[in-house]
């Protein structure tokens, strides 16, 4: 075997047998089908706290109303007659903590968490929904859906 031969073909097992780099192994279309999946059942949850956020707005009008009889009376027919105000907020707070229990792996999304836990109900639950806040996290360094250093198209190195 003449030496350049030797060259080439040490410079192919090497590539052959060293191990790729991280950001080559990285199936990003994988990662993004697992953090489109955590989303749309975060999405489900974070609907189920508007929907209950919207119960205690209307509660409230309702509650307004009363004070004003007069003008109530032309809304009498769409009144709609809710339990106490304690019920709705049980209901409230247990679809926040489910919320903030579930799995994301959105940077936006776990910024609206940070911004929820002063909210939740259950001061006890805090130190879990800071940890699953921290797993969330972990999931989004965990699963990245771009290989680093690549140039996205018209923008700079990330």
């Amino acid at each position: 075997m003449s030496t350049i031969d030797r060259h080439r073909f040490d410079a192919f097992l090497h590539a052959v047998l060293e191990p790729l780099p991280d950001a080559v192994m990285l199936d990003t279309a994988h990662n993004s089908e697992l953090r489109r999946a955590t989303y749309n059942k975060f999405i489900c949850m974070r609907r189920r706290v508007d929907y209950y956020e919207s119960l205690r707005a209307a509660f409230d009008c309702t509650v307004a109303w009363d004070w004003y009889p007069e003008e109530a009376q032309q809304f009498e027919p769409l009144l709609v007659h809710f339990p106490r105000r304690s019920i709705l907020e049980k209901h409230y707070h247990a679809a926040l903590y489910d919320c903030l229990m579930t799995l994301v792996g959105d940077k936006v999304c776990i910024e609206w968490k940070k911004r929820r836990v002063g909210q939740i109900g259950y001061p006890d639950k805090k130190a879990d929904v800071e940890a699953a806040i921290a797993r969330d996290e972990a999931f989004c360094l965990a699963h990245p859906v771009r290989a680093k250093g690549r140039t996205p198209k018209g923008g700079e190195p990330s």
